[in-house]
């Protein structure tokens, strides 16, 4: 293709680009699986994983994130939200960049770019992550595959690619078929005495996916199982009106040639466009079950077999297929336009969203409510009657999070609002080092916000959670430093375990407690719990029931 020919498809991976630095800087990662993902890792120190099927996607998705944080020592959080936004979102970037440079037909690239935009119009607020890499691998595998010559880096990164994508996700079973056809293709009309092992290792791994992924379709977790995923299937196509439109828009931006008459078309895009920012949380509520999933299989299976039939018949079809080029640039112009324009509108919602409870968190709200009402669509573009109608509060999914300091808020539903309750992030500690009563190492729960020299706990129970890094000379020694206004009783209990009570009664007083260093939970999380049977409300009229206002504590 010349120049003129490649700047259509230069402008669409331009709004991929573009669509991807936004996600990452607006931290569009932060819902469903993507927050929750975020929180364990930050949580655990580690790898959060589970099913089989699509465990290699989630180490993928995680290692970068789990590098930084348990190797480099990284605690900043903005930090971390950027690194582990920048692999969800650059997984898929990755593979539209890779699948440009490895297809040879590029007359063919306007079907792997269409697959892109549309899946992306329903998954990419609901970072469903394993389902991103299954479908962004697929299109890398297709290209690789189907190519006219394999050298040595080809054949190496086909078997790579297929021995991940044995556990990236379900649809491998779905997407293998497509795989098997190409495989048995090419074995067909290459030298297969030549590349006869390499084939046969790309047919067995092809089959071994399927087995997995058929395994988690008939064996599911939670009982998520192959009727659910063919309801959801069938769903889409029988519920979503917003699918079809967009399918039609496409369709018929696919097979107008590019004269002027189009400029029409321009228009019927405007009207659409708006129409799915009026419904998109129309779209959430389709993403939000498993056909928000079920779309990440459906659109490139879809597009796949069009490349597959086109990359087997190319040479009888050559010139159906310039036809279909020719097109396709005109209609990549349309869709990268349409999505640029979806994606703009959802981020503007999101990113009001998230200040909005950036300000409450700011002003010092213990349980932040926002109305999504006030949000910038919300306010400005939809009626309160119209946001109940179309269920606008299924725009924000049940699992979310906004993020302020070391706090960590999941979002919680409340009708029309949605409510923060605070849970603290917590970072690694040493044994030995002094925690004072403002540490941000720790998550204290039932105590006070801290004062100037410390903090008081509320009601007769309090808990400290921490994160301790492993040590071979802990001997089991807890070292409190605390104040008390009147004699106190505190007992003090570690991960279940009792290890004493002892009483307090001045304003600066150190307890010692001893215990086995066995009960504590070395590289992993660790809770303290405290109990005051005679807390009571001090005389000089605060209204809090007080006990003990800790200062400080070490752990030897």
């Amino acid at each position: 293709m010349n120049n003129t020919k490649n700047k259509n498809y230069l402008y669409s991976v331009i709004v991929i680009i573009v669509t991807t630095l936004i996600a990452v800087f607006t931290n569009r990662f932060l819902y469903a699986d993507g927050s929750h993902f975020f929180y364990k890792i930050l949580f655990q120190q580690d790898f959060f994983a589970f099913d089989q099927a699509r465990l290699y996607a989630q180490y993928i998705t995680q290692a970068p994130t789990i590098f930084a944080v348990k190797l480099l020592g990284f605690e900043n959080k903005n930090l971390l939200m950027f690194i582990y936004g920048s692999t969800l979102y650059g997984i898929p970037l990755l593979s539209i960049i890779l699948t440009v440079v490895l297809l040879e037909n590029k007359k063919l690239l306007s079907i792997p770019l269409l697959s892109f935009f549309i899946s992306s119009i329903y998954s990419y607020s609901f970072i469903i992550s394993e389902a991103h890499v299954m479908s962004s691998l697929f299109w890398i595998l297709l290209v690789l595959i189907a190519r006219t010559e394999h050298n040595f880096i080809h054949k190496t990164g086909i078997i790579i690619l297929l021995i991940a994508s044995t556990r990236l996700y379900e649809s491998f079973m779905l997407f293998s078929i497509l795989l098997f056809m190409l495989v048995a293709y090419k074995i067909k009309v290459e030298n297969f005495i030549k590349n006869s092992i390499f084939w046969f290792v790309c047919l067995w791994l092809i089959i071994y996916g399927f087995s997995i992924a058929l395994e988690s379709y008939i064996h599911p977790r939670d009982s998520v199982n192959a009727g659910q995923f063919t309801n959801a299937l069938i769903s889409i196509f029988k519920e979503s009106k917003n699918f079809w439109i967009t399918i039609l828009i496409f369709g018929l931006a696919f097979i107008t040639s590019k004269r002027k008459e189009n400029i029409w078309l321009l228009f019927i895009l405007f009207v659409v466009v708006l129409g799915l920012v009026f419904n998109y949380p129309k779209y959430m509520e389709i993403g939000l079950s498993h056909s928000g999933r079920t779309l990440l299989t459906v659109v490139p299976l879809f597009f796949g077999f069009l490349f597959v039939i086109a990359t087997i018949w190319c040479t009888q079809l050559s010139v159906l297929i310039n036809n279909i080029h020719h097109r396709s640039e005109t209609a990549l112009t349309y869709v990268a336009v349409f999505f640029l324009a979806l994606q703009i509108a959802i981020t503007l919602q999101w990113y009001s969203y998230t200040q909005i409870f950036k300000t409450a968190l700011h002003n010092n709200a213990k349980n932040p409510v926002v109305d999504y009402r006030e949000t910038v669509l919300g306010k400005y573009l939809i009626s309160n009657q119209m946001i109940s109608g179309f269920g606008w509060g299924w725009t924000y999914p049940f699992m979310s999070f906004a993020l302020s300091e070391n706090r960590i808020f999941t979002v919680i539903e409340n009708k029309n609002n949605r409510c923060c309750m605070p849970n603290q992030l917590i970072t690694k500690m040493t044994h030995k080092k002094l925690i004072a009563f403002d540490s941000k190492k720790v998550i204290f729960s039932g105590f006070s916000k801290a004062e100037k020299t410390h903090r008081w706990s509320l009601g007769k129970y309090s808990t400290i959670q921490f994160f301790l890094e492993k040590s071979n000379d802990i001997q089991g020694k807890f070292i409190l430093r605390l104040g008390t206004l009147g004699e106190q009783i505190i007992k003090i209990t570690i991960n279940g375990n009792y290890i004493g009570s002892q009483k307090a009664n001045s304003w600066d007083t150190v307890l010692k407690f001893k215990f086995e260093p066995k009960i504590l939970n070395q590289g992993s999380i660790n809770l303290i719990h405290f109990e005051f049977p005679n807390a009571h409300k001090p005389n000089n009229g605060d209204q809090r029931v007080l006990a003990m206002a800790i200062k400080s504590f070490r752990i030897f």
